[in-house]
Order: C-alpha cells, then structure tokens, then sequence
C-alpha cells in the first residue's frame, strides 16, 4: 500500500492519515494510529504536523515505535506558506511554517531510498 503525500489544504484525508494538532491529546493520537496499525491491520500510516504541533508529532511517532515493533520510519521535513492573521495596511502578508510528515510501515519498500537522509530502521528488540 502506498501513502499518498497529499496537501493539508486539500482538506481530505485518508483513512491511513494522522494529522497532529497543538490542541489534540497524545493517548488519543496513539490510539488511533494503533488501532489503524493493530485492529485494521494497515500496513502504512502517515503523520503529520505543522508549527508547534511538531513536537507532539515527534513524541506520538517514538511512542508508536516502542509500541508496535518493527515500523520503518521516513521523515519529510518542508515548509509552506500561510496567510498571516495580520492584515496589514498595504495588503496581506504570509510567512512560512514548518511541517513534518512522518511515514511509519511495516514493509521496507514503501520507499526504496532506505539509504537517504529521512529514513530510519525499526528498532531492534
């Protein structure tokens, strides 16, 4: 199965997909992703996140990882530009935010760049 690196902005989302808020909580984040890994037994799931929520992300994913045994890991580290919420005197500014996806798969050829900078092997036991 292959994840889809698909735009926030689109607004949909797929069933594999965790998105990682600053106001959601972490247990609700990892109970959904093990159960999409576990009970749906989904092979591949993305998370993501963007600003602050990255850290959150960051803490789901290693969570996960300890949780579930044998996750491959990719990270995509971009930024994309929003709309500032100040609208100024000579028309709208934006700025860019950081985001984060992060792939996490039970099978290693998702992705065949295991080599590259963003790619990190499961964990041994």
């Amino acid at each position: 199965m292959e994840v889809a690196i698909r735009s926030e902005e689109e607004g949909q989302r797929e069933e594999n997909e965790v998105r990682i808020t600053t106001s959601g909580k972490v247990h609700n984040y990892l109970r959904y992703a093990t159960t999409l890994l576990n009970e749906k037994k989904i092979n591949t799931i993305k998370l993501s996140a963007a600003g602050s929520a990255i850290n959150k992300c960051i803490s789901v994913v290693e969570i996960l990882k300890r949780q579930v045994p044998q996750l491959h890991q990719w990270n995509l580290v971009d930024s994309r530009e929003v709309p500032s919420n100040k609208n100024g005197l000579y028309g709208t500014s934006s700025r860019h935010v950081s985001c984060l996806s992060v792939v996490l798969s039970r099978s290693s050829n998702i992705y065949p760049q295991t080599d590259e900078h963003g790619y990190q092997a499961p964990q041994s036991q």
